[in-house]
């Protein structure tokens, strides 16, 4: 039993690989056989089978796959107790690893390089586990396969980056991919972290880590061009090529065009590439940029006329095309493919912008003259919506262009305005060239009206005032020409009045009319005192005579005022000091008759400054208006009348009103000429100096400018301007 153990001990070892245990036991059977007969013939019959488990065994361990994954001290152990048998497996071993590492003196095909791997990543291992006195030729081994592995990887290199038509491109792809990978694993290789991982490995390549991280650069390089993901280059198709629109703003290209320049480069790799079919299918570069001016053809082909500033941004963003085309395709014949194919819709997209400004000013053209010719009102405003239209338009175009940089910004004015300007010009020079060779007074009136309500209607600042500067030179070559054609301004005027819808308004702004008007009024009111006035709308009113009598009162105190500052003056007077003194007095509780008469001769002194030598001077109607709507013709002598005027005296003074007795609308009729504007200039003044803040309201836009305008100086001099505001009904 005991010897029975013994062996089956033995043999336990050995297929443990524990060679030294079972070696020192055989030695113990051995002996025991020696001393006794019966022990030795009991193991003779099994003296063969042991040795030749130990032969198996050590021959299994002496081998690459064992080694690979063998425990160092059971080699260790094999060493020691059987030297002569372990050299020579080690030597058998060696001498198959030369062949193994001579057959891969040229390293061609993708299991070649894999062979590679796995016999670097062993040598470093069977060097240290079979001994150092083999270290040597572990490390022959380790040059030599390195060395022909480095040539073989170059030389396929050099061949794939010829780029036949016939190269193997997937085989190209797997060989320098796993090539790639074994050359930075042997720059980085890695440490073991404990025992039982492999040990470090103790070789160095044979040749300077430069070398090997510019051929791994190169391959990189060459990688990326014959790698061919082709899901990722149909989604970039579909996202660049596919989905291309150039009618968007903000638009960028850059990975357009790269993606196009890696079509380019890849070319090769993509005609190798089974999954696109048909060779004509390929996704190319030239297909691509093909693919890019039918894109950008068809959607210039489908702009809308009525969005013009569309057509910039196109141009624009091909424009972006051309410019980056140049900066990012580094490929000269790629790039003048491109810019080549691209100049088309480029071209034609800067045409189509250029024909809608062409159009539109055409259009307008036309349509402003429709509407100078149309006397029904519904289809001149019909004409003038389409100018309107055309103007809007004309300007989203013009601010497209400027914002992209597509013309220089220079503030001038629309060149559509300019335009339309031009055209009232010569209309203009036409009609006072019919002065010159003699006409009568209905055609210039017909004139005049229709330039005026033409651009009026229109509602645009710088044509409306452009047609008034013309209309003005027509009235100044009127009075020069009233004798040759017998008819002068009060003609026109007169004309203008009686036979055309906005005639009155004409008259009534046009500065040549003003001035004539302004004489005539004031000849006409010669010999109309106040009191006539007051008497007359008394009588119109018909107001009680208590009423009448302190609405001459009150008039009366005006105009004495008025007349005071007037002769105080002569000719030479200074307007702050005579505007400090109405306020001053206005400050320290005068009347306001005093301050209305006040105002009244600050505003006369500037119309003598700014207008030339006419005095201009409030008449009747306008105080009367004035007075009656402060309230101020009540009469003192009824206790509610005189509780009334003490009210609006207080809240005109900034005092604790009684706001129930004051909250009523005043309304005053004034008629055609009387001076509206005056009215509402001056009592604007009074208002605002006593701490409101007043709005004067009109129906039109140019009119409340105007009269703005005219009493700008008077507010100024006041110091009430931040106060005062005028404008439309609509803007109120």
């Amino acid at each position: 039993n005991f010897l029975d153990t013994l062996i089956v001990s033995i043999k336990n070892h050995y297929e443990k690989f524990e060679i030294k245990e079972a070696e020192l036991k055989k030695i113990d059977l051995a002996n025991l056989a020696k001393k006794s007969k019966f022990a030795s013939n009991h193991i003779a019959h099994l003296k063969d089978d042991l040795e030749a488990l130990a032969i198996s065994k050590k021959k299994t361990m002496i081998s690459k796959d064992w080694l690979k994954a063998g425990d160092i001290r059971k080699v260790d152990g094999f060493r020691q107790e059987d030297r002569l048998q372990y050299d020579s497996l080690v030597d058998a071993f060696i001498e198959s690893f030369d062949h193994d590492i001579q057959r891969l003196q040229r390293v061609e095909t993708q299991d070649d390089v894999f062979k590679v791997d796995k016999i670097v990543n062993q040598l470093p291992l069977f060097a240290v586990i079979l001994g150092s006195e083999k270290t040597d030729a572990f490390q022959k081994f380790w040059d030599d396969i390195w060395n022909s592995f480095f040539r073989s990887t170059k030389s396929r290199l050099t061949f794939a980056a010829s780029g036949p038509e016939q190269l193997d491109i997937n085989g190209s792809i797997s060989f320098l991919q796993a090539a790639r990978d074994i050359f930075s694993r042997g720059l980085n290789p890695v440490a073991p972290t404990d025992a039982t991982q492999d040990p470090q490995c103790t070789f160095s390549l044979p040749f300077p880590d430069t070398k090997v991280k510019e051929l791994i650069t190169k391959l990189d390089s060459l990688l990326s061009h014959l790698h061919v993901n082709t899901s990722e280059i149909d989604a970039s198709w579909k996202r660049y090529i596919d989905e291309f629109d150039c009618t968007k703003e903000g638009q960028s290209y850059g990975d357009t065009l790269r993606f196009i320049s890696q079509l380019k480069r890849q070319a090769t790799a993509i005609r190798a590439c089974d999954e696109y079919g048909i060779q004509n299918k390929f996704p190319t570069a030239d297909r691509a940029i093909q693919k890019l001016c039918q894109t950008a053809s068809s959607q210039i082909a489908a702009l809308d006329s009525l969005k013009p500033e569309d057509g910039v941004t196109v141009w624009h963003n091909l424009e972006q095309i051309f410019g980056a085309g140049r900066t990012i395709i580094d490929d000269d014949a790629l790039q003048d493919v491109l810019l080549q194919v691209m100049s088309k819709p480029k071209s034609d997209a800067q045409k189509w912008v250029a024909k809608m400004e062409h159009d539109i000013a055409e259009k307008s053209a036309k349509f402003y003259g429709d509407a100078r010719n149309q006397d029904c009102q519904a289809q001149r405003k019909s004409a003038l919506l389409e100018v309107t239209s055309c103007m809007e338009s004309h300007e989203r175009l013009q601010m497209k262009l400027v914002q992209l940089k597509m013309r220089p910004n220079t503030g001038a004015e629309l060149p559509l305005v300019t335009q339309l300007k031009t055209n009232i010009s010569k209309e203009t020079d036409q009609t006072i060239q019919r002065l010159s060779e003699q006409c009568n007074v209905e055609e210039i009136a017909e004139s005049i009206h229709g330039t005026y309500i033409t651009a009026t209607e229109l509602v645009n600042e710088t044509v409306s005032a452009h047609a008034e500067s013309c209309i003005g030179k027509v009235l100044d070559a009127v009075e020069k020409q009233k004798r040759k054609n017998k008819f002068g301004l009060q003609d026109l005027g007169a004309e203008l009045e009686a036979r055309h819808d906005v005639g009155g308004q004409i008259v009534l702004i046009m500065p040549q009319f003003v001035d004539m008007n302004l004489l005539a009024f004031q000849e006409m009111t010669t010999g109309k005192t106040p009191h006539s006035t007051v008497d007359e709308v008394s009588r119109l009113n018909k107001l009680p005579e208590a009423q009448k009598v302190e609405l001459h009162k009150v008039v009366k105190q005006v105009f004495a005022k008025y007349e005071a500052i007037l002769k105080k003056i002569k000719f030479h007077f200074d307007l702050d000091l005579i505007v400090a003194d109405v306020k001053k007095h206005h400050t320290q509780g005068s009347n306001l008759p005093d301050t209305i008469g006040g105002v009244f001769a600050i505003w006369s002194l500037l119309s003598k400054t700014e207008r030339g030598p006419t005095l201009r001077r409030p008449l009747s109607a306008q105080v009367v208006a004035i007075v009656r709507l402060l309230n101020l013709d009540k009469p003192r002598e009824n206790s509610r009348s005189q509780k009334v005027f003490s009210v609006l005296q207080s809240w005109l003074l900034s005092k604790k009103p009684d706001k129930t007795l004051i909250n009523a609308s005043h309304l005053a009729q004034i008629k055609t000429g009387q001076g509206k504007s005056v009215v509402l200039g001056v009592l604007a003044t009074v208002l605002s100096m006593v701490g409101f803040n007043v709005d004067c309201v009109c129906y039109s836009a140019y009119l409340s400018e105007r009269d703005h305008h005219e009493f700008e100086a008077v507010f100024t001099l006041f110091g009430v301007s931040h106060m005062v505001t005028y404008g439309t009904f609509q803007q109120l």
